[in-house]
């Protein structure tokens, strides 16, 4: 990849100084090689390109920032959340709802791809005071996200906590809708 930008590199200063400098000093004929060359280098350019912008339909690059309803979730009844997208597999999220606060991160397993549907696992830091019984805890969800192109989030989600707040309920849920920006 580096030769390759070397040349394509080279072949802009030349192509620069030919168009540049060469006509107002003499008139200059393309040789066959430098035609060759330069149409190389646009076939290089718009390869590129296309490669570059290819992901420009992965959801979580184009909309990182998202903002959700959250039902159950880590602040047990209803909460609100924002989240961001650092990359296309790590999102981090805070919120608050009902009984607390809580902040934390999820690793998409398959956010580098453009597929809308990603399964994802996390560990969140759900802080209550003493609202519920204890003052924190963590959350461990396993989820599936689905991203559409027009901004609409929804996941669903179950989660094992490192303390057993409710001792009949051993695995919690979450369901969330949103929007992304």
């Amino acid at each position: 990849m580096k030769s390759l930008l070397l040349t394509c590199l080279h072949a802009k200063i030349k192509l620069v100084f030919i168009l540049c400098f060469i006509p107002g000093v003499f008139v200059y004929q393309l040789s066959a090689q430098d035609s060759y060359l330069i149409s190389s280098l646009q076939k290089t350019i718009d390869e590129n390109n296309t490669k570059l912008y290819k992901d420009s339909t992965n959801q979580r690059q184009v909309r990182p920032w998202g903002l959700s309803i959250y039902g159950g979730s880590p602040s047990l009844i209803v909460s609100v959340s924002a989240d961001y997208f650092v990359n296309s597999n790590i999102n981090l999220e805070i919120g608050g709802g009902a009984f607390g606060f809580f902040g934390g991160g999820k690793y998409h397993f398959f956010g580098k791809t453009t597929k809308n549907w990603t399964p994802y696992t996390g560990v969140f830091l759900a802080v209550y005071g003493e609202t519920v019984g204890t003052d924190y805890l963590f959350y461990f969800p396993v989820g599936i996200q689905y991203i559409g192109k027009k901004g609409f989030n929804f996941a669903v989600e179950l989660a094992v906590t490192s303390e057993s707040v409710f001792p009949d309920i051993p695995v919690w849920w979450g369901v969330k809708f949103g929007y992304r920006f």
